[in-house]
């Protein structure tokens, strides 16, 4: 970003002053200059928004908007992009919760069938016990 460079020159900086005023290392400010890395709009910002009195009309020259627009773009693609993998993550894991939850319900299901033949079981081995204990006690009493 040829216009970083004339930027900073316009405004008399060294690479490390400018890096330091706006929180990035020195080796990124010439990165960007070289043309190797490219400026994220939130570093731009801070250049753009300064408190420094800085002369910034070389970066409002057509072509840097152009870049800079470029920039958005990306950043945008790229947090889209990264918000679709983020989607169809929890879309895949809410499923997975549903598949549990069927199966937990399936599983009390079971749990309940069971319960309901033991307590029939039950209800019947009382009755038996009973009908024995009734039929013993009037032997008993002949």
């Amino acid at each position: 970003m040829r216009e970083l460079k004339d930027f900073r020159k316009a405004n008399c900086l060294k690479q490390d002053e400018l890096a330091e005023k706006i929180g990035v290392s020195r080796s990124f400010i010439s990165q960007v200059e070289a043309g190797h890395s490219k400026m994220p709009v939130n570093v731009l910002n801070r250049i753009l928004n300064n408190s420094y009195g800085w002369d910034i009309s070389m970066l409002n020259k057509r072509e840097s908007v152009k870049k800079v627009s470029s920039l958005v773009n990306d950043e945008i693609t790229e947090l889209i992009h990264s918000m679709r993998e983020t989607i169809e993550t929890q879309k895949e894991l809410i499923q997975q919760q549903k598949d549990v939850i069927a199966e937990c319900r399936n599983t009390i299901a079971e749990y309940r069938e069971r319960l309901a033949v033991l307590e029939s079981a039950e209800r019947k081995s009382v009755r038996s016990f009973s009908s024995k204990g009734v039929a013993a006690a009037d032997s008993a009493n002949k």
